[in-house]
């Protein structure tokens, strides 16, 4: 993880993606091991993961409090497959209930041009930019948000289902660039069947 650095802002995040994960962990867990898992998280995010409040802004580090309880209780060997899947989960059960009323009546450039406005919803900070590829697909770059190396198979799992939801054929996400490779900006490119 890169360290916060006086230029760095802090990050925060809505709590509906703590409430997405701990939803996703009531769906795969019995009531006595999910309250041992949740028993285990540093204290303010047992108390906030206790008391979600959806649109509220939580820092960042709750979020990946709860992708590393997920990966220490579902999969430590593949730990970006563990928070993709958690990831997808909860980007299907947000997407369907809410976007997909919403995405279904737009055209896919106009989502496309969106991305940056749906990304300050739910992140307080970070710079979003779409570029088209020559292939007819879209490569979504973000900078400003040094997050842990943990949070990009989530940025993963939602661009995919919201691609998906919106129905789009074949679609791929493929991230090509991380800061935790050693890359100025984060990158995923976006394809899917014309």
């Amino acid at each position: 993880m890169s360290k916060q650095t006086s230029k760095t802002p802090e990050l925060f995040v809505r709590g509906v993606s703590l409430m997405g994960f701990y939803e996703y962990l009531q769906s795969r867990l019995q009531e006595p091991e999910l309250k041992r898992l949740i028993d285990q998280l540093p204290d303010k995010t047992r108390e906030v993961v206790r008391h979600i409040k959806k649109w509220e802004w939580y820092p960042l580090e709750m979020d990946r409090h709860m992708r590393e309880a997920i990966v220490r209780r579902f999969n430590s060997q593949n730990p970006r497959a563990a928070v993709f899947e958690a990831s997808y989960f909860t980007a299907e059960h947000d997407i369907n209930s809410f976007l997909r009323g919403i995405f279904s009546f737009l055209p896919i450039p106009m989502i496309i041009r969106q991305i940056k406005t749906v990304w300050s919803k739910f992140y307080k900070s970070g710079n979003v930019v779409t570029v088209p590829l020559q292939d007819g697909g879209v490569a979504l770059e973000l900078t400003e948000f040094e997050a842990d190396y943990l949070f990009c198979p989530t940025i993963e799992a939602w661009l995919l289902g919201a691609m998906r939801t919106i129905g789009l054929k074949e679609a791929e996400v493929k991230e090509t660039r991380c800061i935790h490779n050693g890359d100025d900006r984060c990158r995923w490119e976006l394809r899917w069947k014309q």
